[in-house]
């Protein structure tokens, strides 16, 4: 073969019609990259309804909370008002207008004094 032959041979395999068909050949995707890509999207999947579940969880969490510290609220202020209201009935002034509309009297060789606990 002359070098003319050889020339003419290199330039049919170089050629841009013979290199164009080869990168136009599409990369098929394999059975196992189809498994692993499923896998995959499987598994953020359920990580996404895991977090969807676990954020519902505290959110329930958090209402309860809320219903109980207004329940908490709603006794010391009725605890504050029952005390006050104690307050008042056992003030001096009124209990001696109490015995006094009752007939007692008092007597100053007959009192004990006793401390609050």
């Amino acid at each position: 073969m002359s070098n003319l032959a050889r020339t003419l041979q290199r330039q049919e395999r170089f050629s841009p019609e013979t290199s164009s068909k080869l990168r136009k050949k599409k990369r098929k995707i394999t059975k196992g990259e189809k498994i692993l890509y499923s896998f995959l999207i499987a598994i953020i999947s359920v990580i996404c309804v895991k977090m969807i579940a676990t954020q519902a969880a505290i959110y329930e969490v958090n209402k309860e909370i809320q219903l109980t510290e207004a329940q908490m609220d709603k006794q010391e202020k009725l605890l504050q008002d029952l005390q006050s209201q104690v307050d008042e009935l056992t003030d001096y002034q009124r209990l001696a207008e109490e015995a006094e509309k009752l007939g007692l009297k008092m007597d100053e060789n007959n009192i004990k004094s006793v401390q609050a606990q």
